[in-house]
């Protein structure tokens, strides 16, 4: 009877810490999931914005001139210019995020404004020759 007793105890002390610890992963969890949406953002915002671009463009175009052709035509710009042009450009600048991540959490800056040079270089040379096509 006693040794039911203490193990029941003991198991009601070890279901508190299991309480206390579930407790502090959802405390851990809430602070990392805020630093997240803190982080992630900026480039959130950024995406939606590029986006309402091109919907803007659309309904200008669809209430300064209702006919069916020229709204046709500017989707049609539209996603030329997305798959030729800025499809290029967001993946050679992407290419920056990686490398200049880790030279930042390294706490390296000459080799961050490395990265940053080449990748401005390598963008410029593109689009010069993307420009001469």
């Amino acid at each position: 009877m006693v040794c039911v007793r203490v193990v029941t105890s003991l198991a009601g002390v070890e279901k508190k810490a299991m309480d206390k610890r579930g407790i502090h992963r959802w405390a851990a969890f809430k602070t990392e999931l805020w630093v997240q949406v803190q982080l992630a953002s900026p480039v959130v915002l950024a995406n939606v914005l590029w986006y309402g671009v091109l919907v803007v463009n659309m309904v200008f175009i669809g209430h300064v001139e209702a006919s069916p052709q020229l709204i046709s035509a500017a989707a049609l710009s539209n996603m030329f210019t997305n798959v030729t042009g800025f499809s290029l450009g967001f993946g050679l600048s992407s290419g920056i995020d990686t490398l200049g991540g880790q030279a930042f959490g390294a706490s390296t800056s000459l080799h961050l404004s490395f990265h940053l040079l080449v990748s401005l270089t390598v963008c410029l040379f593109s689009f010069r020759l993307c420009r001469e096509l």
